[in-house]
């Protein structure tokens, strides 16, 4: 990180979205960014890549490039797959870098709960005796 060329990055929306295939799910993510660097001036190496990292393991999950400030911009999607038997918690944060290749400090870390396949047991059997 390069203290005075960070950019200020906020994480502002991520929703979950189901896909036509029964085992993963679609998430997209939208983000702020004010377009500056750390002493509030303008970014003046444009464009500014932002990426979206998978915190438990700082992968890429979503990449895009963007020439100034944004406001509820979506990023492209990504498929997370379902677990069977488990739901699965997703953390993820977003960075900028900007085209001189100075890096901002990451978001703040925002979760979403990804529904398993199958998370439910069978109902109870009833169970009948007969003497005779």
């Amino acid at each position: 990180v390069k203290g005075e060329h960070m950019k200020r990055l906020f994480l502002a929306l991520i929703l979950v979205a189901f896909s036509s295939v029964a085992s993963a799910a679609t998430i997209e993510a939208s983000l702020d960014w004010a377009g500056t660097d750390t002493s509030g001036k303008a970014e003046v190496s444009m464009p500014c890549t932002i990426t979206i990292h998978n915190a438990s393991d700082d992968a890429v999950l979503s990449t895009a490039s963007v020439s100034g400030p944004v406001t509820g911009y979506a990023m492209p999607s990504w498929t997370v797959p379902n677990q069977n038997n488990a739901d699965t918690v997703l953390t993820i944060y977003a960075k900028a870098v900007d085209a001189a290749g100075n890096e901002s400090a990451h978001s703040d870390t925002v979760s979403v709960t990804i529904p398993g396949v199958d998370t439910l047991g069978p109902c109870t059997p009833v169970i009948k005796i007969t003497v005779k």
